[in-house]
């Protein structure tokens, strides 16, 4: 299953378009409000959270390496330039577009 969150707003990637996501971050940033958008992934063989925007600063991730599964969602992510502020929502449904083909 994978999971976008904007701010409040969750939903299943495969319940969403990417209308919903241009709309939910420019919305909010045309408002001035934060935006923090996390991507929850839990597939088989991979379990991991990606976060981009206002979402404070974390911890980072486990106390485990990525395995070779997980490396190929960083790696997307990274080609994606998702992690970058601002957001580019065309980038993001770009990624989350291939994300659903891994």
């Amino acid at each position: 299953m994978i999971v976008i969150a904007i701010n409040e707003e969750r939903q299943n990637l495969s319940e969403i378009n990417p209308d919903w996501i241009h709309r939910q971050i420019k919305g909010r940033e045309n408002d001035g409000i934060p935006v923090c958008v996390t991507i929850s992934v839990n597939e088989p063989g991979i379990d991991l959270m990606l976060s981009c925007g206002e979402c404070g600063s974390s911890s980072g991730g486990g106390s485990r390496k990525p395995n070779v599964e997980e490396q190929r969602v960083f790696s997307l992510w990274d080609k994606f330039d998702c992690g970058k502020k601002p957001i580019n929502t065309g980038q993001l449904v770009a990624f989350l577009k291939r994300l659903e083909d891994i």
